[in-house]
């Protein structure tokens, strides 16, 4: 049956609430969804080893800024062949921040150290845990705007142990230089 377009405000048996735009190429809210899907499997990640979610390749010249995993460290060298650099341009940045205010200026002088296609992980964390460097939780959806504020935009999030995750930052195709 056709119906008119129209705004519905509903509450779900879940408590939550949703507006939904009915028109006739979209079903009623109610409607089943397909059993193929409802199936779909979600992508695991948990199989891949961190360096490869890091992106890390051999010859990367990689920077470390704050109190990381050294565990994690000496597998990044051992992955890239060589010592973390200190001068120069970087071709992926290890950030572990010890405080949230500290972020963004960080980021702002870290934007400038890497190559116009890098990136900066920012590790973080995880809920009801302290980071390497010392840094209790913080929601990564905290750290997008912290971001934006350096010219920066996230594009990856990834879970780095039991206790802390990442999320990389990149300058935006349309700010980087030729």
């Amino acid at each position: 049956a056709l119906y008119e377009k129209a705004r519905i405000r509903a509450v779900s048996e879940y408590g939550g609430v949703g507006v939904w735009e009915m028109s006739p190429k979209r079903p009623h809210p109610h409607t089943p969804i397909p059993p193929h899907i409802d199936a779909m499997p979600e992508k695991d990640y948990s199989h891949r080893d961190i360096l490869d979610k890091l992106g890390l390749k051999p010859g990367q010249a990689v920077r470390v800024v704050g109190g990381g995993d050294k565990a994690l460290l000496a597998r990044v060298r051992e992955k890239v062949g060589r010592a973390p650099v200190r001068a120069g341009l970087a071709d992926v940045v290890l950030y572990w921040p010890r405080s949230v205010g500290e972020i963004t200026p960080s980021l702002l002088e870290l934007r400038v150290d890497i190559v116009q296609n890098g990136g900066i992980w920012v590790f973080t964390a995880k809920r009801g845990q302290r980071s390497a460097s010392g840094m209790d939780y913080l929601n990564q959806t905290d750290l997008i705007p912290q971001g934006l504020a350096a010219g920066l935009v996230d594009n990856k999030t990834c879970s780095v142990s039991d206790t802390e995750s990442a999320m990389r930052f990149v300058i935006r195709k349309k700010d980087r230089q030729a």
